[in-house]
């Protein structure tokens, strides 16, 4: 899988810096927890696809709400960012976390006998 996200100079994010990719990455079952402890596993009942529009701002909610200084944490990690390189939008962030809730459980459903496609 492959992740990319917008760094920016500045706090309101109006000076474009560059961008970062993560291609080559994995995440431990123990963060795969974390991300899974932060979300609301129970919308995930008929799988990744069957999450409706509203159940996917629920889950965006939840992540903002519970555990955005966790996902930041992550993002630097994934992409190997500095504490300077913190400036990004928040729509963009929210792309990449939904990316990494998806891999997460993807990952995690692979472990037990599932089916695992990246």
């Amino acid at each position: 899988m492959e992740l990319k996200l917008d760094i920016y100079k500045d706090r309101l994010c109006r000076n474009f810096e560059k961008t970062v990719t993560a291609k080559d990455f994995d995440l431990s079952t123990a963060v795969c927890e974390d991300v899974l402890n932060v979300i609301n596993i129970d919308m995930f009942e008929g799988g990744l696809q069957a999450l409706s529009d509203e159940n996917q701002k629920e889950l965006v909610i939840n992540i903002i709400k519970n555990g955005y200084p966790f996902f930041v944490e992550l993002i630097k990690e994934i992409f190997e960012l500095t504490d300077g390189e913190t400036y990004f939008k928040v729509a963009d962030v929210a792309k990449v976390v939904m990316d990494i809730v998806k891999y997460s459980i993807t990952q995690l459903t692979g472990a037990i006998g599932g089916k695992q496609k990246n």
